[in-house]
């Protein structure tokens, strides 16, 4: 089985997806922001795993140490867990993706929000 090994490597579950994270290492930008721009290109290509309808979670290192967030749904503060459908409207949250992307953007990124977004229109490069 081959091996790749490097200071700048990105893998996802989809080749666009892996190189559009690439082409973000390439031109300048650090791992948040090819994880931005990863995102965003799953939520095309892969829309049934999440997107901007789906949560995040977030385990990293920073420049400061260890990064933990946990972008997961919002549900009401009256909610019970024994009043929680298994479908219907009470088992809805709020997603919280695009909360993980702004707080990565917000501390980590060196680039443009819009920027990391538009390589998700998936030009043919």
């Amino acid at each position: 089985m081959p091996s790749v090994s490097g200071r700048k490597v990105v893998a996802t579950q989809h080749p666009m997806a892996t190189l559009v994270g690439v082409k973000v290492l390439e031109e300048g930008g650090n791992a948040f922001d090819a994880a931005i721009a990863v995102s965003s290109t799953l939520g095309v290509v892969l829309p049934q795993t999440g997107g901007l309808g789906g949560d995040g979670f977030l385990l990293a290192k920073g420049p400061d140490g260890v990064i933990a967030y946990n972008a997961s749904g919002w549900s009401p503060k009256s909610m019970r867990a024994e009043k929680v459908e298994e479908r219907g409207p009470t088992s809805v949250t709020v997603p919280g993706l695009v909360d993980l992307w702004d707080f990565v953007h917000s501390n980590y990124s060196t680039k443009d929000l819009g920027t990391l977004l538009s390589y998700s229109i998936l030009p043919s490069y």
